[in-house]
C-alpha cells in the first residue's frame, strides 16, 4: 500500500499594507511573488538524492512539488 499526502498552499499578500505590517519586507524581498516563494517549502533534495525521482526507491518516500503559475 502506498500512502499519499497531498498539500495545496494558498498565500495571500496585501500589497497595500505589506510594507507597514512587515517592516523588513522591503529589505528582504523585491516583490510579493518573491515573498510567497520563500514561504513555500522547496525541499526536493535530501542526502544528495533527488527526492522527486530517486526518493521512493532509495529512502521509501518521495517529495514532489508542483507550482501552479497564475
Amino acid at each position: 500500500m502506498v500512502f499519499k499526502y497531498k498539500l495545496e498552499y494558498e498565500i495571500e499578500i496585501d500589497e497595500n499594507t505589506i510594507n507597514e505590517k512587515y517592516p523588513n519586507y522591503k529589505w528582504n524581498f523585491n516583490s510579493p511573488k518573491e515573498l510567497a516563494d520563500s514561504l513555500v517549502p522547496t525541499i526536493i533534495y535530501e542526502a544528495d538524492a533527488n527526492m522527486s525521482k530517486d526518493g521512493l526507491d532509495k529512502w521509501g518516500y518521495s517529495i514532489n512539488i508542483k507550482r501552479i503559475k497564475n
